[in-house]
């Protein structure tokens, strides 16, 4: 599945990422980490795939079945930004600010989400970063 990804079949390996989650839900429904790391797998894919409110979804799934989560509280803070949703993003940040002080890059992510909402909202689309293109930083966070 990281393969695909990695190839940039991003539809197949959310695809495989989502078929996984129906074996798992269907043979061992405790298992709560793979499940909740599936899905943010699967908001990986959907994000590179430009499609943030899918994405958003997707982090939702894996945070109600692990809260504290980090990499889905980061997927989904930044995929709300991308979706032009700053004031949800920040909001989004900042939980996971108080989970993981250490998360990568976290506080350029945080500031582009406040400058975004004095923008008026315009955001973090495309998901541009401090210095670069923003495929560098979802590399690194993803």
């Amino acid at each position: 599945m990281g393969s695909l990804y990695d190839r940039g079949s991003l539809a197949e390996a959310a695809s495989a990422y989502k078929s996984a989650i129906g074996i798992i839900e269907a043979c061992i429904r405790d298992d709560k980490h793979n499940r909740a790391a599936l899905h943010a797998n699967v908001a990986a894919c959907l994000r590179r795939d430009k499609k943030p409110a899918e994405a958003v979804l997707e982090c939702d799934a894996a945070l109600s079945l692990l809260p504290l989560y980090g990499r889905a509280l980061f997927r989904r803070a930044a995929s709300l930004l991308e979706a032009g949703k700053p004031d949800d993003a920040v909001s989004a940040f900042e939980t996971l600010y108080r989970v993981d002080r250490s998360w990568p890059k976290l506080s350029e992510w945080l500031l582009r989400s406040i400058a975004a909402v004095r923008r008026g909202g315009a955001g973090g689309a495309g998901g541009a970063g401090a210095g670069g293109s923003g495929a560098g930083i979802q590399r690194t966070c993803t």
